[in-house]
């Protein structure tokens, strides 16, 4: 090898299996020459593809990512997950050394990919990611105002809070007193910190209860429970 006259030797990029061996001389003393050594190249690592892109509510566990079974290298692959909150610095999971993975409950954003190693060969996946969104902040929520209504219409329930954030929700509400019923729902849109929403046809004179146990956010289908009820 032309210039190869040092005590180490870098390769070029190698395509094929190559083999090599040192002749060292010294003076006028015979050569010798070392055993040859092997370096064999395996191919590139391809197919490594996984899936699992979803949208969780916060405190949920998402569904199994999947990867498929890749190609390439010696034919007999490790694999090791990583995650990140920001999708640039990435770190291994303990124990995440399965073709697949299924990760624990979030409560932020995460990304994952998988990284497959055979044959000295190296490969990762493109990134999944997982978007967790928000529960409805119901904190504070509280039911402000419930107009009187003639037998056999609807009232109106008001309500208000300073952290429910704008948007359309499905409120769950119970009806006791007079007129009863549970689990009812009804559409709400909120907006400046109020919303209304529209109760069930009410058929008996007298007073009513509303109270207010769900409250769902109906772009995520993420809800919130109030555990004592909201009443008005």
């Amino acid at each position: 090898l032309s210039g190869a006259t040092v005590t180490s030797y870098n390769t070029p990029v190698l395509t094929t299996n190559r083999w090599y061996r040192v002749v060292v001389t010294s003076g006028v003393c015979p050569s010798a020459t070392t055993g040859s050594q092997k370096i064999t190249v395996s191919p590139a690592i391809v197919n490594n593809i996984v899936s699992g892109t979803q949208q969780i509510c916060s405190g949920s566990t998402p569904t199994t990512l999947t990867g498929t079974v890749p190609t390439g290298g010696n034919g007999s692959y490790g694999y090791q997950w990583q995650m990140s909150t920001d999708n640039v610095v990435f770190t291994d999971i303990t124990s995440a050394n399965s073709q697949n993975y299924s990760p624990t409950a979030l409560t932020q954003t995460t990304y994952y990919l998988r990284i497959v190693t055979s044959g000295g060969c190296i490969d990762n996946s493109a990134v999944v990611q997982v978007t967790v969104n928000p529960l409805p902040m119901v904190s504070n929520f509280t039911a402000v105002g419930l107009s009187n209504a003639c037998i056999g219409t609807a009232a109106v329930v008001t309500v208000s809070s300073t952290t429910l954030a704008a948007g359309a929700y499905t409120v769950t509400y119970d009806i006791s007193g007079t007129n009863t019923a549970t689990g009812n729902t009804s559409s709400m849109t909120f907006a400046s910190g109020s919303g209304t929403f529209t109760t069930s046809v009410l058929s008996n004179a007298g007073s009513t209860t509303v109270t207010i146990t769900s409250i769902t956010n109906q772009s995520t289908s993420c809800y919130s429970s109030l555990s004592t009820g909201n009443s008005t």
